[in-house]
């Protein structure tokens, strides 16, 4: 429900004249499901929406301890041209340097 909701802003936007992206966080354990690039897609198609104008974004901590299980989704994602972002706001550590 947040995606689909982030995704029509960004098409509200560009309707407006205003070239922005938008950056969703999602939980590790959407990256563990084989559909999501597919329907990451489907719904920015929907709005017309370029999968350049979105990024993916998950939390380091939590790419750290399952990055190889989620490897395929990531490339996946990046085959799709979906933005891939690594947050570690707020976590007061970083494990990459």
């Amino acid at each position: 429900a947040i995606y689909r909701k982030a995704v029509q802003q960004i098409s509200s936007w560009h309707s407006a004249g205003l070239s922005l992206s938008a950056s969703i966080n999602f939980s590790i354990n959407t990256f563990m499901l084989d559909k999501l690039p597919d329907f990451l897609q489907d719904i920015a198609q929907e709005y017309a929406v370029s999968s350049h104008n979105i990024i993916v974004e998950i939390t380091e901590t939590q790419i750290m301890k399952k990055a190889a299980s989620c490897l395929e989704v990531f490339m996946r994602l990046h085959l799709k041209k979906f933005k891939l972002s690594i947050d570690d706001f707020g976590t007061d550590t970083s494990s990459m340097p």
